[in-house]
Order: C-alpha cells, then sequence, then structure tokens
C-alpha cells in the first residue's frame, strides 16, 4: 500500500513538472524513479551513501553512476532506481562528502565522482561475487546437512540390521589342557597355557529402538594336537635292555554364544562420532576327546584308568563371561563405519578332576578342584555393515 501511495505521488509531481516545463518552453530531461521506498525495508546489507529530497525525506542508499542529468542508485544486487537531480537536494558519498546541493551544484568534478565510483563499484561486484560464493557455499552445506541428517534417521529406522568385525591386536585367554609328567605317563597335570595372539571377532546386532541393538554372535574354536614319545635303552653291562613310551591326543572344540545390547548415548549422525556402552554375557561349550596309550606293553599290561577327564576338561574350558565395555563409531554413510572399542571381560570356573590308575606296580589316585576366576581387558578396531 506504501509503494502504491508513493509511487501515485511520484506521478503527480512529474506530470505537474512537465506540464509547468512545457509552458516555459523549457524542454524538461525525462527523471526516472522506481522502487526506492523498498530502500526502507532493507535490514542486512550496508547503505553508505544518503540522498536528501526536497521534499524532506533522507534515502540511505549505494550511488554506482552519476551524470549531470541523472544518479544511480543500488539496493542489495541490483540496480534498483534512479533520479533526477531536480528532485534531489543533497547527495552525500562515503569517501566523499557532500558533492551535490540544489543550491550550488555539483562541489567536485562530475569526472573525479565518476571515476571514485567505478573503483568502488569494482569492490562492491567483488565482495557481492564473495557473497553470492558464501551463500552458495551455505546452501550446499545446508543441503548437505540435511541429507546426512536423513541418512542418520535411516540408521536409526530404516537399518535393522548390522554385521561386524572387530580386530583384537593382543588376545589373551587360558586353554586348559592334560599333560604327562611321570616318565611312565600314569600320572597327569593341569597346565593353563596363556594364549596371546591377534583375533579377529564378528558380531551381528539388530536395532529394537533407534539408540538401542541387541548384540549377539557365535564363535568356533578347534584345539587340536597328537604327541608321540619314545624312549629306547640297549643295555652294554648285561642288564636288561626296555623300551617305553606314550600317544597322548588332545581334541578340543569350543563354541563361543553371546548376547547383549548395545546402546548409543546419543543420535547417531553421518560423518560424526557416536559414543555407545556394551553390555553382554557369554557361554563357551567346550567338548574334549583326551586319549593317552602306553607303549610297548602287551594289551594285558596296560594300566586299568578311570578318569573324568574329558568331563574335567570340558567343565574348565566352558566359563561363563560377563562383558562390559564403551566405545565409539563413526559413520562413514548410512551403511558403513568405523569402529573401536574397550572391552572388560570377566569369567569363572570350576572343576574337580578325579583320577585312578592301577598297575602292577603301583596304585595311583588324583583328586585335583580347580577354581579360577579372571578379568580380562580388550582394545579392539573394526568396521561394520549396516543393511535393512
Amino acid at each position: 500500500m506504501l509503494n502504491l501511495l508513493l509511487k501515485h505521488q511520484l506521478e503527480n509531481y512529474l506530470l505537474s513538472n512537465i506540464v509547468n516545463k512545457t509552458k516555459k518552453g523549457i524542454m524538461m530531461k525525462k527523471v526516472l524513479f522506481l522502487l526506492f521506498p523498498l530502500f526502507l525495508m532493507g535490514q542486512n546489507l550496508s547503505y553508505p551513501d544518503t540522498m536528501y529530497y526536497k521534499s524532506g525525506k533522507i534515502i540511505p542508499c549505494f550511488v554506482v553512476e552519476l551524470n549531470k542529468d541523472l544518479l544511480k542508485a543500488v539496493y542489495g544486487n541490483e540496480i534498483i532506481g534512479s533520479a533526477g537531480f531536480p528532485l534531489i537536494d543533497k547527495v552525500v558519498i562515503d569517501g566523499m562528502g557532500f558533492v551535490y546541493r540544489s543550491k550550488t551544484g555539483f562541489t567536485t568534478k562530475i569526472d573525479s565522482i565518476a571515476n571514485y565510483l567505478k573503483k568502488r563499484n569494482k569492490i562492491r561486484r567483488k565482495k557481492l561475487k564473495e557473497r553470492a560464493e558464501r551463500l552458495k557455499v551455505r546452501k550446499k552445506i545446508k543441503e548437505e546437512k540435511q541429507l546426512i541428517s536423513q541418512k542418520s534417521k535411516n540408521i536409526q529406522k530404516r537399518n535393522k540390521w548390522s554385521f561386524g568385525l572387530l580386530y583384537i591386536p593382543n588376545y589373551s585367554e587360558k586353554i586348559y589342557r592334560i599333560s604327562s609328567y611321570d616318565y611312565y605317563g600314569y600320572k597327569f597335570t593341569v597346565l593353563a597355557d596363556p594364549v596371546k595372539k591377534s583375533l579377529i571377532k564378528s558380531q551381528f546386532t539388530y536395532r529394537i529402538f533407534p539408540r538401542l541393538r541387541i548384540v549377539f554372535n557365535v564363535a568356533y574354536t578347534k584345539l587340536f594336537s597328537k604327541n608321540r614319545w619314545e624312549k629306547h635303552v640297549e643295555n652294554l653291562t648285561g642288564g636288561s635292555d626296555y623300551d617305553y613310551g606314550h600317544i597322548q591326543t588332545n581334541d578340543l572344540k569350543i563354541i563361543i554364544g553371546n548376547l547383549g545390547i548395545k546402546y548409543f548415548l546419543s543420535p547417531i549422525r553421518i560423518k560424526k562420532v557416536s559414543l555407545y556402552v556394551l553390555a553382554s554375557v557369554g557361554k563357551q561349550w567346550a567338548f574334549s576327546n583326551f586319549k593317552y596309550k602306553i607303549l610297548f606293553v602287551d594289551q594285558n599290561d596296560q594300566p586299568e584308568i578311570e578318569s573324568n577327564i574329558n568331563t574335567y576338561l570340558e567343565d574348565l574350558n566352558s566359563p561363563l563371561i560377563f562383558n562390559l565395555g564403551f566405545g565409539a563409531e563413526y559413520f562413514v554413510n548410512e551403511s558403513f563405519s568405523l569402529n573401536s572399542r574397550l572391552f572388560f571381560s570377566y569369567s569363572t570356573k570350576h572343576s574337580t578332576f578325579d583320577y585312578r590308575s592301577n598297575n602292577t606296580y603301583d596304585i595311583t589316585s588324583i583328586i585335583n578342584e580347580t577354581k579360577n576366576s579372571e578379568v580380562l581387558t580388550e582394545v579392539g578396531f573394526g568396521l561394520n555393515f549396516y543393511f535393512n
């Protein structure tokens, strides 16, 4: 409404001036002044120059061109208006001061003003170009953030499953086995062999809430060894010659199951690190097939052995495991992430070994009760694949 009113006033003014000038026989130059009221609504850009109208209005502006007849000014990135000097009382240009007064005319040579405006316009065009580039970059960043946000929602709401591989450079565990120590091989002892190696673990997860996932995995390990040991003695002094030895077979299969939860502490974001906590309960199931045979002894002379050796080994290698840890996951995109974590595992074991052998020379009985608990720390690095 304001624009329309000002437009009508301007038209009336121009028409009255043209009529008056025509009556006096003086041809008035055409004057254009459009959209100047928009100057009053500008908020974000600087207006270093000022035009004072004879009507009393004061308009902040940026003068881009000036000659003896017309003045052109801009707002924003476009030339939006021009005015003839009969309407103008004074003009102030930043850096030059008053360059025009209606009573005295131009206070500075027009050529000097024009050259100054050309240099200033060049600087302004450069700034406007830089501003346009910044706006373009901001728009692109905003679009990327919106896309990332949508992909992040896809992980939390659409991608139900994930499969990951975790590399543990210094994995430590104990494997319990039986080793003979009597030279006849009739007596046994338990060895807890510490195993340190690099290991790769796999892990599945299933989303039940946007930030909460069920974690589960199954692993299989097999340890097999067969040892044949012999000793042969030839007596050179007339005594008896003799031979002895044994074959010992260790065959241990272990299935490992693990079930737990993984909770992200903040909403998942693409190209951002998301922290999480992890808790699970695991169980090992061991299956042992230990065999021991004395060599160079008649079948009838083989010792009678009764033992729960395989049950004993199975119990020692079938602990209940409690896991607690935390980690960080960096989501490259909605289907792939990099992962690192620190994990604490607590396990407890208990078993009783009952052994009895009866041979020509002696009767041997062994009862060995073993209780053990340990805390292990794992540091791992890996990757995850997310899918529906």
